[in-house]
């Protein structure tokens, strides 16, 4: 049910960081200096951030899931009980 809406909350969970990745990262990060690690710093600051939001996500749609599942549950074991108790009745008839 909610495996569709997991799969888009975890997309780009796996971005690699600015120090990570293959491209020069700009103007500012190829003069070097502090303006370029502070322009790194804040990017990956950015990115553990959205990493954070993504996993809290994750997190909140997984407790739905656990709470719908366990409502199911208490739905079938009520119909088990029914059913049982359909059984007894019956059974009772039948004697």
């Amino acid at each position: 049910m909610f495996a569709a809406s997991l799969i888009s909350e975890t997309e780009g969970a796996d971005i690699p960081l600015s120090s990570e990745g293959g491209g020069a990262g700009g103007a500012v990060r190829e003069a070097g200096g502090s303006f370029g690690k502070m322009e790194v710093a804040r990017e990956e600051e950015y990115f553990r951030r959205l990493q954070r939001r993504q996993i809290m996500r994750l997190r909140k749609n997984i407790s739905k899931e656990i709470l719908l599942s366990q409502k199911l549950v208490r739905e079938h074991q009520d119909a088990i009980a029914r059913l049982e108790n359909r059984i007894a009745e019956l059974t009772q008839i039948e004697n």
